[in-house]
């Protein structure tokens, strides 16, 4: 009965392929014999596209590919490698008009562990959504990435804030409302538009009682949007979520943008890349930072509020 390393001329364990390499000089039998143990080595996956990084986490060595924007993944030569994906689409803008609520956050979806298939894989980075001051308003767009004759990974644009009559948009997490309260536009804008489990984002801040010159927070990927609290505070930006495909340390990304505050009062901003919100006769509204998918800082109507952060897609896979 053949064992391994007999062919090889180095007998023992250090002739037993790893996850990675097979030392020596191996015999046919031998080599289906590790086939058939399931010890042979894997194929090592050949990619290409987007910005690459590679990186050690633990034991294990990893590629990146990270694209800001839209474009291509070829896979050559998949084997039998699977791969990690983050996808994030992106924020919505602030709302115009009075008193006007915070954006939601795109769309965070991240995949682990899913088999790769050899061909061009189509990514769309979705844009952060405008803001037109006292025009209008917008969600971000999606983000996909499509495995080739496998299926599409979708995120959802985040919502855009309310304003003084104008209704908070739902989206992959949902617009702040607005500090007009009765008079309209102070609804929470919901989030996971894309009915995934777990749910891609949040919902935004809401109020629906009181007139106040304040605004609500935006949804965030890992957490909703804070209300205004009737004393000149404006509603707390959603949290979003750390992830370390792109590098092996904890990024943040997919926050909501944060509400406008009183004069006096703190500014609300996110650690997550959404913008910040207002400070009246203060610190400006700020934009999601890009390619966080953040969304918009809350503000007035006189005054340039934030626009959406625009989303992003990272894919890693173990290299040898």
């Amino acid at each position: 009965i053949m064992s391994y390393g007999e062919n090889g001329g180095v007998i023992g364990p250090i002739n037993t392929p790893t996850g990675s390499v097979a030392s020596g000089v191996w015999s046919l039998g031998e080599v289906a014999e590790a086939n058939r143990d399931g010890i042979w080595p894997a194929p090592v996956i050949e990619a290409t596209g987007g910005t690459t990084t590679t990186y050690t986490s633990g034991s294990t060595n990893y590629k990146a590919h990270t694209f800001t924007s839209s474009g291509t993944f070829t896979v050559a030569s998949a084997g039998s490698t699977t791969i990690d994906f983050l996808i994030i689409a992106g924020g919505g803008s602030a709302g115009y008009y009075i008193n006007a609520g915070a954006g939601g956050a795109g769309g965070y979806r991240e995949f682990s562990t899913i088999s790769a298939v050899d061909g061009s894989y189509t990514v769309t980075v979705g844009a952060g959504g405008a803001m037109v001051t006292g025009t209008s308003s917008s969600s971000g767009s999606n983000t996909s990435f499509v495995i080739p004759g496998v299926t599409t990974y979708s995120a959802t644009g985040g919502g855009y804030g309310g304003g003084f009559g104008i209704s908070t948009a739902n989206g992959g997490s949902g617009g702040g409302g607005a500090g007009s309260g009765t008079n309209g536009g102070g609804n929470k804008g919901l989030g996971n538009a894309g009915s995934y489990s777990p749910v891609e984002g949040y919902d935004g801040g809401e109020n629906l009682s009181i007139w106040n010159g304040n605004s609500c927070g935006g949804g965030g990927a890992g957490g909703p949007g804070g209300a205004l609290d009737g004393a000149g505070n404006g509603g707390s930006a959603g949290n979003g979520q750390n992830n370390d495909f792109r590098t092996g340390s904890n990024e943040p990304r997919g926050g909501g943008g944060g509400g406008l505050s009183d004069a006096g009062k703190p500014q609300q901003t996110s650690a997550y890349g959404g913008g910040s919100g207002l400070v009246a006769s203060g610190a400006s509204a700020t934009s999601g930072t890009v390619n966080t998918g953040g969304g918009g800082g809350g503000g007035r109507h006189t005054t340039q509020n934030g626009s959406g952060g625009s989303g992003l897609v990272i894919i890693r896979y173990e290299v040898v």
